[in-house]
């Protein structure tokens, strides 16, 4: 098991062992912003599901280096509603919610 702590200032964040992810903003209408830091270089996977748990996307599948990136995620071809995106790396998983409005 990986430590997982959560902030709660509303735009959904996470720390994982070394990786730091968040979402801004949340409810989205027409970009969702990755912002990804990372203490060493990992290789993630970042995927959008419907809140049923169907794939929509794939949105990175590349390795990442050291420090702080940034990913930009077009949401407006979304259906308004509830999306999940995961963010995997290796055995480690996270999981989030954000609003499509």
């Amino acid at each position: 098991l990986c430590a997982v702590s959560f902030k709660s200032d509303g735009v959904g964040v996470s720390e994982i062992s070394g990786l730091n992810i968040s979402i801004s903003p949340n409810p989205a209408s027409t970009e969702l912003l990755f912002n990804l830091e990372l203490t060493s270089s990992e290789f993630l996977t970042i995927e959008i599901f419907k809140i049923d748990g169907q794939l929509v996307d794939v949105i990175a599948k590349e390795s990442f280096k050291s420090g702080n990136s940034q990913l930009i995620y077009d949401v407006s071809e979304l259906s308004s509603g509830l999306y999940m995106y995961r963010v995997a790396s290796g055995e480690r998983f996270y999981t989030e919610r954000f609003v499509r409005f």
